[in-house]
């Protein structure tokens, strides 16, 4: 029953994501103690740390095209990676296009670790084979 929920939360998550709610998604899915790299840095030890370093980018989207692919589970270890190219339209008008890979370690229907890589280090873990074997980065 647990990897039914797992599933569903992740599949939820990816819904809010792509209809252009990514701090509803956060705020829902990202536990109070999760920590958030990129790149293989923190980016942040704690959820309101994370929201408050992402807030500002997204309050400034006048729009958001929320594109997500390459949906990859490792159910039993409650993990999943995805592609993340949405695209976010400021409010004077410049595009913003996201090229990343997200990486997602879940406890207790949160995310308690997030690791974001965009350029060469997505391109290195998606060479690895991450969209298709989550567990490759434990």
């Amino acid at each position: 029953m647990q990897t039914l929920h797992f599933a569903a939360s992740v599949q939820h998550q990816i819904s809010l994501l792509v209809s252009g709610n990514p701090l509803t998604a956060f705020d829902r899915y990202f536990a109070q103690n999760g920590v958030m790299f990129a790149n293989g840095t923190i980016f942040a030890s704690s959820a309101a740390e994370a929201r408050a370093k992402q807030k500002p980018f997204f309050d400034s989207a006048c729009e958001i095209h929320g594109c997500i692919s390459d949906l990859a589970f490792d159910l039993r270890k409650q993990l999943c990676a995805f592609r993340n190219r949405t695209l976010f339209v400021s409010s004077d008008s410049v595009s913003h296009q996201i090229d990343g890979l997200c990486w997602q370690y879940w406890q207790d229907g949160k995310i308690a670790i997030e690791r974001y890589y965009d350029g060469d280090f997505m391109r290195e873990q998606i060479e690895r084979g991450i969209l298709t074997k989550p567990a490759l980065l434990l």
